[in-house]
């Protein structure tokens, strides 16, 4: 199609957003429920995870809601392989 000529005319049949493309699953880990990630604020499947569940990121950014930094009460750092036991600050999830 050159630049003058217009687009295509949809038709009814045609979604107006395209082909749909499922995103793969998320996979989450067992882990203190203190542990933050920032994608746990707007990523609905991860909302939906719950405490002391949480995705393993490779951008990091992880901290402990208790200290509000990347550092847990111990000041040992913070992440999901981390914050889990036998760790003394680890709080597991009620069942």
């Amino acid at each position: 199609m050159s630049r003058h000529e217009p687009p295509p005319e949809r038709t009814d049949s045609q979604p107006c957003d395209g082909p749909q493309e499922r995103t793969p699953a998320i996979e989450f880990v067992e882990c203190c429920v203190h542990l933050r990630i920032r994608s746990m604020f707007f990523v609905p499947e991860e909302m939906r995870a719950g405490p002391g569940r949480i995705r393993v990121s490779t951008l990091g950014g992880y901290w402990c809601n208790r200290t509000s930094v990347a550092s847990g009460p111990d000041d040992a750092c913070v992440g999901p392989e981390l914050c889990r036991p036998p760790r003394g600050c680890h709080e597991p999830a009620a069942d």
